[in-house]
């Protein structure tokens, strides 16, 4: 609604007390709308004027006292609410410095300030690091040759066997440049790819790098840095300091090249890039160019985007034209024949072309790839006796697995229906309540799949070892007021005390963003209703497998697999960036700030507006 819609409703006195209201609240409301600017952009990277209005409106009345409240009716409370909302809003559009905006489709969208500033910092950075030419190997030195050398120790990358594909990457991968982004679907061997970018450098520079690899999940981060470090070691001869890779976390990474400890000439190998939000893209990619890395980054920018606002790595790919981007394109996960092509056609929008495939595909135990079940209920009775079979059978005890969930809410009743079927197994074995902080109690046993959602400092038994969160671990202890925990990947043990069990979520089923990354032989995917899979989630859901795939789908959300075609293959849930609609630039920031120049507005005027 419009100021003049408000003013049309509410009566004359209302308005003259909503407007001594904007007067004795002035600076409240100036802080609010701040909270607004900043509280709606930390997830989008837009919201509208509905949005606003509704944030605002919520804020006024608790800022209101009762007595306040007291001298006007329910629904003047509502009104008065709404109108002031109207009027801040209108003060914030007053202040495009202060609060941009774009319009798109005739619709006025808001953006926060710091927002246009990090993709201007992203933006440029990029362009610099790219336009940095130097060479990594001497040029009496053919590119294609090194790339060939690496193909003959790997023998296969990643699944890339030993040929021209693998040798055009690694050559494009290794020509001169500050920046090079490695866009590609999941299961392509970009993995491989860096990891044979250290052991070319190794190999034929003259004086080599160090190497430090990071992601933005704790999972992707340790994955990246067993494959670089593996290739590495095979030159741990020759460059006995050089080949030990460096693994850090990214915030700590961030800090330590602000704070000068990362020396010009680091290769810096980050994947699953596309999972870092606009600011924190800013943040990393700024440090970069200033200590004169050499950035090499992961990505898919047809996945799952980041939870935080906008999205850095598609970003630099639609808006960067000098950054230097190999698109790998050949899946090479899926080992079972045709399922690869079918990963492609879902990433491409063909999801109906896949599913027609998958529909009639059999796997050597008879079983189908789509299973359609009654309801809700059925998918989770099904894939739960299907999963416990899996485990507790001596068949496939050497094979790997992933249970799948849409989204967080199915993944906690997946899990909840896992547990009691695996405790019923003896899987799951001593299960009790285990007090945590703030009077939580969860019960957990021997054997049970953990997460970890915050970070925890645990003890190995002689040191203390941080555990960042998106750690996953299976309980091994539960006595003397300690939980015994074996990090996943790591195949180590720590402990933590009993009270800390608040921080950790059950992970026998993971929602679709956390799999990112995960690779295991066979995937369990509960499809349990509708609108929760676009093409970056249904991408994922479909790709975690290398040669089995059980995906259990709910005749009430899918009559069939052409209605869940439909739904994968738009791509729904990508985030838009602000240079999509507008080529915002940075304002100089001159006088007050937001909060302040509103505060000025509404204590001084008397008028109506």
């Amino acid at each position: 609604m419009t100021s003049g819609t408000y003013s049309a409703q509410m009566r004359t006195e209302e308005k003259i007390y909503a407007r001594k209201l904007m007067a004795v609240y002035a600076k409240p409301f100036g802080v609010l709308a701040e909270h607004a600017l900043s509280d709606l952009t930390a997830y989008n990277t837009f919201f509208d004027e509905k949005q606003l209005d509704t944030y605002l409106s919520d804020g006024i009345r608790r800022i209101l006292t009762p007595s306040d409240k007291l001298k006007l009716t329910p629904g003047g409370v509502n009104r008065t609410g709404m109108y002031i909302a109207s009027q801040i809003r209108q003060e914030m559009a007053a202040h495009p410095e202060l609060c941009p905006s774009v319009v798109r489709d005739g619709k006025r969208l808001f953006t926060a300030p710091d927002l246009v500033q990090a993709e201007q910092d992203i933006v440029e950075a990029a362009k610099r690091m790219s336009l940095r030419k130097v060479p990594y190997f001497r040029a009496d030195q053919d590119l294609t040759d090194i790339a060939d050398d690496f193909s003959v120790f790997w023998n296969s990358a990643q699944g890339f066997s030993r040929s021209k594909d693998l040798d055009k990457a690694m050559a494009s991968i290794l020509e001169p440049g500050d920046l090079r982004l490695i866009n590609g679907p999941p299961g392509a061997g970009k993995s491989g790819l860096c990891a044979g970018l250290a052991y070319c450098m190794l190999a034929h520079m003259d004086t080599p790098p160090t190497f430090i690899t990071t992601a933005p999940s704790d999972k992707a981060a340790a994955a990246i840095h067993a494959d670089v470090q593996f290739a590495a070691s095979a030159l741990d001869d020759k460059w006995p300091e050089q080949s030990q890779v460096q693994g850090m976390p990214l915030k700590d990474l961030i800090n330590r090249m602000n704070e000068g400890f990362v020396e010009p000439g680091t290769v810096i190998i980050v994947d699953e890039a596309g999972l870092m939000g606009t600011r924190e893209m800013a943040q990393f990619i700024t440090a970069a160019d200033k200590t004169h890395a050499k950035l090499f980054m992961l990505g898919d920018n047809r996945q799952i985007p980041p939870l935080p606002a906008g999205n850095g790595f598609d970003l630099i790919i639609n808006h960067v034209p000098e950054a230097s981007i190999y698109n790998v394109t050949r899946i090479l996960r899926q080992r079972t024949p045709g399922e690869a092509k079918a990963s492609s056609w879902i990433r491409e929008g063909h999801a109906e072309k896949a599913l027609d495939f998958y529909a009639m595909q059999r796997y050597p135990d008879g079983s189908k790839a789509l299973r359609f079940h009654d309801d809700a209920k059925s998918v989770y009775d099904s894939l739960t006796k299907d999963y416990v079979e899996f485990v507790t059978s001596s068949d496939t005890q050497s094979m790997s697995s992933v249970v799948l969930a849409i989204d967080e809410r199915s993944a906690q009743t997946l899990n909840d229906e896992l547990r009691e079927g695996l405790k019923k197994a003896g899987v799951i074995r001593k299960a009790r309540d285990v007090y945590g902080e703030g009077d939580t109690v969860t019960e957990l046993g021997l054997g049970d799949a953990v997460m970890f959602t915050g970070k925890v400092a645990g003890n190995d038994g002689r040191n203390t070892e941080t555990v960042n969160p998106g750690t996953t671990a299976r309980v091994v202890d539960i006595r003397g007021g300690r939980l015994g925990l074996m990090l996943d990947g790591k195949k180590k043990r720590i402990y933590i005390p009993e009270e800390k069990s608040s921080i950790l979520r059950y992970s026998w089923a993971l929602p679709l963003y956390v799999a990112q990354g995960v690779s295991r032989d066979r995937a369990f995917f509960a499809i349990d209703r509708s609108g929760g899979l676009d093409l970056a989630k249904g991408l994922v859901g479909f790709t975690r497998h290398t040669e089995q795939l059980s995906a259990y789908i709910s005749r009430e959300a899918y009559p069939s697999h052409k209605e869940l075609a439909k739904e994968m293959s738009v791509f729904s849930s990508r985030k838009p960036v602000i240079k999509d609609y507008a080529d915002l630039k940075p304002a100089e920031r001159k006088g007050s700030g937001l909060a302040q120049s509103i505060a000025a507005s509404f204590a001084s005027s008397d008028r109506e507006r």
